[in-house]
């Protein structure tokens, strides 16, 4: 059997990491009302918001788990 690249840990604090930048992301983008067009649907500002509040909320369980 092969072994792992990395253990657990840090496979949860690099997905806390990108979970953490992925939302202040989007918290940036709707602080600042960037306009978001795929193709030719423009995605809602509100939905940035959403999307940062369960984002951050993943990174904080993903660090709380490490303590």
């Amino acid at each position: 059997m092969k072994a792992l690249l990395f253990d657990r840990r840090t496979f949860i604090n690099i997905a806390g990491i990108v979970f953490l930048v992925a939302g202040l992301a989007h918290t940036v983008r709707a602080f600042y009302e960037w306009p978001l067009v795929l193709n030719l649907w423009t995605i809602p500002v509100w939905s940035s918001w959403i999307a940062a509040l369960f984002l951050l909320v993943l990174a904080y369980n993903a660090f709380s788990v490490l303590k």
